[in-house]
């Protein structure tokens, strides 16, 4: 997630650019590229082992147990 949001120069700034020049055509070339880039370079980050117990998922299945 803080890749995302460090990184919002690079994908984020071009779709609001294609957005308020209202051009079709680049706001899905812009979009397309974005959602590439997210899905190669922002991936979720392994927790630390003393705060593994905080995820949603250790959460969830404390509460499922």
């Amino acid at each position: 997630m803080l890749k995302i949001a460090k990184s919002t120069q690079g994908w984020f700034e071009p779709v609001m650019k294609s957005l308020a020049s209202k051009s079709l055509s680049q706001l899905r070339a812009d979009l397309s590229w974005a959602i590439d880039f997210i899905a190669t370079n922002c991936h979720r980050a392994q927790q630390s082992k003393a705060k593994q117990a905080n995820s949603f998922e250790a959460v969830w299945e404390h509460l499922n147990a």
